[in-house]
C-alpha cells in the first residue's frame, strides 16, 4: 500500500518543481539568462514547499507508531521513513533530469514539429500569456478576496463554522457498542456459515 502512497507524493513533488522551473522562464531575462540560474530559482521554491509537505506526512505516518496493533504500527514506521527518502530522491535525481529532458527531448518535439507542420511551438513568453488559467483565477480572484476587507472576515467566518461542526461530530464520536457485520446476515453466504456453526461447531446437537 505505502507504494501507491509514495508515488502519489512523488507525482505531487514532480509537479511542484517542474511548475516552478517553467514559471522561471516568464521571469526577467536578465536575471534568468541561464538554465543554472532557472534551476537555482525553481530549486529555492520548490525544496521548502515539498520539504513541507513531506514533513508533515512523515510525522503523521510516524503517529501510527504509538498503535498496539503491530500490523499498524510497522505500516506507520515503515511510511515515515519511505517519505524522507522520496523526498532527498526527488531533490536529488528530478532537477539534473529537467535539464536533459529539455535538452535531450523537449527541443527535439519541437524540431519535429517545425518540420512537420511548419510552424514551431510558441512558449508562453513569446504568445504573452504570462500566466495559466487557474493561475490567472487565483492571481485576480482569490488574491483579490483574501486582500479585500470583507473577504478576509468571510473567510474567518467560514473557517469558524466548519472547525466548531469539526468539533461537534468529532464528540459524537463513540466506540462499537456491538460486533460489526460485514456482510449481511440474510446473505447466503452467511446463511451457509450459521447453518455449519449450528451443525458442526460448539452448539450443535449431540
Amino acid at each position: 500500500m505505502i507504494i501507491y502512497i509514495v508515488l502519489g507524493i512523488a507525482a505531487d513533488d514532480i509537479f511542484v518543481f517542474y511548475d516552478a522551473y517553467q514559471q522561471s522562464s516568464d521571469l526577467d531575462t536578465r536575471i534568468m539568462d541561464t538554465k543554472e540560474k532557472r534551476l537555482a530559482y525553481a530549486f529555492r521554491r520548490a525544496v521548502r514547499a515539498m520539504a513541507i509537505t513531506s514533513s508533515t506526512t512523515a510525522v503523521a505516518f510516524f503517529a501510527n507508531a504509538f498503535s498496539p496493533l503491530i500490523n499498524i504500527s510497522a505500516f506507520g514506521i515503515f511510511a515515515g521513513v519511505i517519505v524522507p527518502i522520496n523526498y532527498f530522491l526527488v531533490v536529488m535525481i528530478f532537477p539534473p533530469a529537467v535539464v536533459w529532458y529539455e535538452e535531450n527531448i523537449l527541443l527535439n518535439e519541437r524540431f519535429r514539429w517545425c518540420i512537420c507542420w511548419g510552424r514551431c511551438m510558441k512558449s508562453k513568453k513569446d504568445s504573452g500569456e504570462a500566466l495559466g488559467r487557474v493561475e490567472r483565477f487565483y492571481d485576480e480572484k482569490i488574491n483579490s478576496l483574501v486582500g479585500h476587507k470583507i473577504g478576509k472576515w468571510c473567510i474567518i467566518g467560514v473557517s469558524a463554522v466548519w472547525f466548531a461542526l469539526a468539533i461537534y461530530f468529532t464528540s459524537q464520536i463513540e466506540p462499537l457498542s456491538e460486533q460489526e457485520e460485514f456482510i449481511d446476515p440474510d446473505n447466503e453466504l452467511m446463511e451457509t456459515f450459521t447453518l455449519i456453526g449450528e451443525q458442526f461447531g460448539e452448539n450443535s446437537p449431540e
